[in-house]
């Protein structure tokens, strides 16, 4: 085994992501034990401030932080230099979607997979977690790995290490991406506050958000990391004191990790003292607080912030208007999908309410350069920026209804794109787990309603024994 090719192999691949603030990633196929000594060379040879390796069971060492992939929930937000991911025996689409954006630009990715001629012959933990009666582990169709492996051959930045031999290196030519941040001409909060923004698109929602000192609503969307819920905790910290109470709430509160994260970086900004309990952030003139989306009542409220609206019912959103100001903040495309009920149901009755939204999309990444393969990757793999056919007249008449093989709607993209994105759309708990279940569940099949050979209509059956 040559170790040294393979580090100083993945040293020119860091020195390239650093200098385009990008990330790359290592896939090293094989034998489960060679590919876990591969890596820990790897991390004796290289070192990386912040890293974590993911596996089903732990079952080795590595000189650094080990967590099991059941955890995964745990590290959304989080962010680290190194990921490693051993999805020998548990290899769940969600998992990675959570756990890919984890990682910052100058990063490294590592995937251990078995060797890829074998591996969609495999079955694992997903496998036995979507099985139902009568079917057996021999039913598995198993394409979703097939799928993953094609997108892993096709995507630059991306290097394959089979049993040790650089098969694929993973190089790309790439441009430093000039990233200004430009404060307002005309402040209305201190510039510390500003000078916390990364993108402009922060800087942007710290503008927008003056103008809510009298009143207002603003409605900001954008894709996972982008920042929102940072930008939101520091627009809540200017606030503080000039507002006595502020709500926030959103499905979970594990949502709002990053959110008070930033509220708290700010606060201790502007010298406001203040301390911390399980629901919230107390000062002596302030009170930031989380309550649940069914029990908050909006009148409390000087300023509410909602975020990933997208996961709370549309009446109680809209019930949420009786505060004297509120920001609706959702993801639009993310591991875990959106709501159609939001951008369409919510939307059209929240023009009709209040005439003058303050309506922003944030577009770059915080963490990495908006040319970052690894992100173009992720998103192409698990299908996250998949939606429908843009139709506006259908004759009924004319509607086709076409039965389907999974394998036929993977050999043809645009269409698979039209048939998911109607799902990514409709349902806001919709995730990757959902593609790999219509990939590999054998009790699963597809129907479509076509106009002008268009899917228009998405069904997926499951056999239930």
């Amino acid at each position: 085994m040559d170790y040294a090719n393979i580090v100083q192999h993945v040293r020119s691949l860091l020195e390239e992501a650093r200098h385009c603030n990008q990330r790359r990633m290592l896939v090293l196929q094989g034998d489960r034990l060679s590919s876990i000594g591969i890596l820990r060379k790897i991390l004796q040879e290289i070192n990386f401030p912040r890293g974590i390796v993911f596996t089903w069971k732990i079952d080795f060492k590595m000189p650094m932080e080990i967590e099991e992939l059941k955890n995964s929930e745990k590290y959304l937000g989080t962010t680290y230099d190194f990921l490693a991911m051993d999805v020998h025996r548990s290899f769940i689409p969600n998992d990675l979607g959570k756990l890919i954006n984890i990682v910052r630009g100058g990063g490294l990715i590592v995937l251990l997979t078995p060797h890829f001629e074998k591996w969609p012959m495999l079955t694992n933990f997903f496998h036995e977690v979507i099985l139902t009666p009568p079917y057996t582990l021999e039913d598995i169709k198993n394409n979703f790995v097939r799928w993953v492996i094609r997108k892993i051959w096709r995507q630059e930045g991306i290097c394959i290490i089979r049993d040790g031999i650089i098969v694929k290196d993973g190089h790309m030519e790439c441009i430093p991406e000039k990233r200004e941040v430009r404060p307002p001409l005309n402040p209305k909060f201190p510039m510390e506050i500003y000078s916390m923004a990364i993108t402009q698109d922060q800087m942007r929602i710290l503008e927008m958000g003056e103008k809510m000192a009298k009143r207002g609503v603003m409605v900001l969307t954008a894709d996972r990391g982008r920042g929102k819920s940072s930008v939101l905790g520091i627009l809540a910290a200017q606030y503080a004191g000039k507002f006595k109470r502020i709500g926030v709430t959103a499905p979970d509160m594990n949502n709002l990790s990053e959110f008070f994260k930033f509220l708290k970086k700010a606060l201790d900004i502007r010298g406001l003292k203040y301390h911390e309990t399980r629901h919230g952030i107390y000062g002596k003139k302030f009170k930031v607080e989380y309550a649940e989306p069914a029990v908050l009542e909006p009148k409390n409220y000087e300023l509410l912030v909602v975020d990933e609206a997208a996961g709370i019912p549309v009446p109680l959103l809209l019930s949420y208007l009786r505060a004297r100001r509120v920001i609706y903040s959702t993801t639009t495309h993310g591991y875990e999908g959106t709501g159609r009920s939001f951008s369409i149901r919510f939307m059209e009755e929240l023009k009709k309410r209040t005439p003058k939204i303050l309506n922003v999309e944030m577009i770059e990444p915080i963490r990495y350069s908006r040319d970052d393969p690894i992100e173009r990757w992720i998103f192409d793999t698990l299908l996250l920026d998949s939606e429908p056919y843009p139709l506006k007249d259908v004759k009924l008449q004319k509607l086709e209804y076409k039965k389907y093989r999974i394998e036929e709607l993977l050999s043809q993209e645009d269409k698979l794109r039209e048939y998911y994105g109607i799902f990514v759309l409709a349902h806001y708990r919709n995730n990757p787990n959902d593609l790999g279940i219509l990939c590999d569940a054998p009790n699963h099949e597809i129907r479509t309603l076509e106009y002008q050979g268009h899917v228009v209509c998405s069904v997926q059956l499951a056999k239930e024994g």
